[in-house]
């Protein structure tokens, strides 16, 4: 496992054009894997004003199982941008409505990049012969004033913790296969950010 490469693209939601397969309409996500298709995937990292970060640990019968992933995160489906990826897939998993929170409807850029990861299929009988998939990432983080409840999906999501951001990094430097690969590379970029002080408002 590396580091995530930090790329700068001016139209994010236009990489599914680099490979046009992956964007086609009616492909499902695991036909994209098993061609070996570059897909889009959004993150987000939702932060409070405690300084902590919203954790979720992923199903048993997903891939990657049972283990811990960034906020939300999911396939950006054919004529969908990041954005509206970003915005139902924390509504579906964690089951807050960015739209409706009191700060409106501001998801903040701050990582673009490609990434390889390792296949964990677990019970995902389609994808045992699958060792990787590449993947074009954009991750947003969301600021909440304060705490927030939070409800999880339990197909997708077995549980949700709040984790100070300290413990989260060091988490992923000391047991970084306790990890969903993905959610390594994210939480790298989210740190790179918190570091350059472009989340001037947070404390380590």
């Amino acid at each position: 496992m590396g580091t995530y490469p930090n790329i700068a693209i001016s139209d994010p939601d236009r990489d599914w054009e680099i490979n046009p397969r992956a964007g086609e309409a009616g492909m499902q996500l695991v036909d994209a894997y098993r061609e070996g298709l570059t897909h889009r995937v959004a993150m987000v990292a939702i932060l409070n004003s405690e300084a902590q970060i919203l954790l979720q640990v992923r199903g048993e019968n997903i891939l990657w199982p049972n283990l811990w992933d960034i906020s939300a995160a999911g396939h950006v489906e054919a004529n969908k941008t990041y954005m509206q990826c970003a915005i139902s897939e924390t509504s579906e998993e964690v089951g807050i409505d960015i739209t409706q929170q009191p700060c409106g409807n501001s998801l903040q850029r701050v990582a673009h990049f490609k990434s390889v990861e390792t296949v964990i299929a677990g019970n995902d009988q389609r994808l045992q012969d699958v060792a990787t998939v590449s993947r074009w990432n954009t991750l947003y983080v969301y600021q909440l004033p304060g705490g927030i409840d939070y409800r999880i999906d339990n197909t997708e999501v077995v549980e949700a913790s709040w984790t100070e951001l300290g413990v989260a990094r060091q988490a992923i430097a000391e047991q970084p296969e306790e990890f969903r690969e993905g959610a390594v590379y994210a939480l790298q970029a989210l740190y790179a950010v918190i570091d350059a002080g472009r989340l001037s408002t947070l404390q380590q």
